[in-house]
């Protein structure tokens, strides 16, 4: 790339300078743009932005938080578009070409050569979703690798020995000449989440790609104005072209459409793996109820215990509440959380489990809690109708929307209202025992939309259509 000039001289740029200059020559960066100093800074010219900067022929590189104010101003002075870079965009591009290869154990497959391009490598739902879509692939004889742009170390190590090859792609989600040579060699590209707009949208220029959508209404919002300010031709032109774009469900699919209107071809529930569950309960005289998941407002950690506070004093000693997850919410949030869970008896809050010392802690919960204002389709619900547990959800999660039927598999109240969730938290408690039917329906559910053999037909029909709808005339 040739010379830059940095926009932005303070916190933004103190903090990520270090990773520049790694991969990118200093003596390139030729000056600094600021709008409140001029002067020197480190060794080099510092210029207030003017009509001057639209003669010259540096590219611009945006360091601040106020990128997208930056790149509108620079616009306004007359800037082709074409020069100015987010720190995003420019720091992927400045990569490109580097791989990293980390074999799958048993070798790769000999089917068609399938690449799944998600956001990292890193333990949420989006990536076992990710994950176990590989393995459906792979179990169904495909030639599968995972490419992401960042890694755990213990859960790259993890994924290689379930047989994935992983590849340390640091440039995603940009696309440029070096990384479409080597990604013609696959047959058809699986892009995640929103975020990898760009990759989707440049891939689609030369390869089939399934798009899977996975965010929801709150965090949708927010992902569309921080990739329109990150990669704005992509958002703007809508041109989805080559690409067959799914939702994990109708929430997923609400989301993504409230932006672009009628894109989204169907839906495609993940699939999960039900190995290395514990499958008997442990005796035990009161009924575990837990909600899991990241403690954050979205979630509503603060509506599950307001219900508990407003069950009958006999029907809330009869169980143990369980809050299951880190702290992920602001200060004010956590705190509140953790003052209401000490001012209930018989509430424990856990933290953050690990994927093993949940499996081992799972024969202890009962009834499973989803109190979300709005999710797509959260795993922990699943892995609860994986694993015969009452569920109660709230209206506003995918599986409400598509696959539980109140009272019968499972039980679904109304998002953001304690009242409500209280309500069927008392139904469950009072009926515990005669509610055998619904743990049995709660499995078949699982077995019909998300188990790793359902799943893998599923997922395999929509690469064909994929395939197909790319190579038609």
């Amino acid at each position: 790339m040739k010379d830059v000039l940095v926009f932005g001289t303070g916190r933004f740029y103190e903090h990520r300078k270090a990773f520049l200059y790694r991969y990118f020559d200093a003596a390139k960066v030729v000056g600094f743009l600021d709008n409140h100093r001029t002067g020197k800074f480190e060794g080099k010219q510092v210029w207030e932005p003017t009509e001057e900067l639209a003669r010259r022929s540096e590219n611009i590189l945006l360091m601040s938080a106020s990128a997208e104010e930056m790149r509108e101003q620079l616009l306004a002075l007359g800037v082709a578009a074409g020069r100015i870079f987010s720190w995003e965009v420019f720091f992927s591009r400045i990569q490109t070409g580097c791989l990293r290869i980390f074999p799958g154990k048993g070798g790769q497959g000999n089917g068609k050569r399938i690449l799944f391009i998600h956001i990292g490598l890193f333990y949420n739902g989006a990536t076992i979703a990710a994950m176990n879509a590989c393995l459906a692939l792979k179990m169904r004889g495909y030639d599968i690798s995972l490419a992401v742009p960042d890694y755990d170390a213990e859960l790259l190590q993890h994924t290689c020995e379930l047989g994935i090859q992983v590849i340390h792609f640091p440039t995603l989600p940009g696309i440029f000449e070096a990384e479409r040579c080597w990604l013609k060699v696959f047959d058809v590209v699986i892009v995640n989440v929103y975020q990898m707009i760009a990759a989707a949208c440049e891939i689609a220029k030369f390869r089939p790609v399934l798009w899977w959508i996975h965010e929801a209404d709150d965090v949708h919002s927010h992902l569309y104005s921080q990739t329109r300010e990150r990669y704005p031709k992509y958002v703007e032109e809508q041109k989805f072209e080559g690409m067959r774009i799914l939702a994990v469900s109708a929430i997923g699919k609400r989301a993504f459409e409230e932006f672009h209107p009628h894109r989204i071809s169907g839906i495609l529930p993940y699939g999960i793996s039900d190995d290395g569950w514990k499958k008997e309960d442990h005796p035990h005289r009161r009924i575990g109820i837990a909600i899991l998941g990241a403690i954050f407002p979205q979630k509503a950690q603060d509506v599950f215990m307001d219900a508990i506070k407003k069950l009958p004093d006999d029907l809330r000693k009869s169980c143990r509440f369980y809050i299951i997850g880190g702290l992920c919410g602001t200060e004010e949030y956590n705190q509140k959380i953790e003052r209401m869970a000490d001012e209930i008896p018989d509430v424990e809050m856990t933290g953050w489990m690990t994927r093993s010392r949940l499996q081992s802690f799972y024969p202890d919960i009962d009834v499973v809690v989803s109190a979300s204002l709005v999710d797509t389709l959260p795993i922990v619900v699943t892995e609860g109708l994986m694993n015969r547990k009452i569920c109660i959800v709230t209206d506003e999660i995918g599986q409400a929307q598509d696959i539980i039927c109140d009272g019968v598999n499972g039980f679904v109240c109304k998002a953001g209202d304690a009242s409500s969730l209280a309500e069927k938290m008392a139904y469950v408690i009072e009926h515990f025992d005669a509610l055998g039917a619904v743990r049995e329906k709660a499995r078949a559910v699982y077995e019909k939309y998300f188990s790793m053999e359902s799943f893998g037909k599923r997922l395999e029909q929509e690469l064909l259509l994929t395939e197909q709808d790319f190579w038609r005339d």
